[in-house]
């Protein structure tokens, strides 16, 4: 589970992608036959948004991997002391 820090950077890395997406509309609106004009800067925006969800994801796995092998070493510890 993630605490602290953590979490509160990805809520708010999550509320920032979240305001973003709607401006995806615009594609929902070519895709259904509305033409609209090209303009390099809303691609490359687009290619931003979709650079930064991934690395969200990434860092949410990330977080869960580096929780996981610390939960694994406290209990590896409290064995071997307990055996020891």
């Amino acid at each position: 589970m993630l605490e602290g820090g953590e979490k509160r950077l990805i809520i708010i890395g999550r509320k920032q992608i979240s305001s973003a997406t709607k401006k995806t509309d615009t594609l929902q609106m070519e895709a259904s036959g509305n033409q609209i004009r090209y303009s390099t800067l809303f691609c490359h925006a687009q290619d931003t948004l979709m650079t930064a969800q991934s690395e969200i994801l990434i860092g949410e796995h990330m977080v869960r991997l580096f929780q996981n092998l610390a939960e694994n070493k406290i209990q590896k510890n409290t064995l071997e002391s307990k055996e020891g």
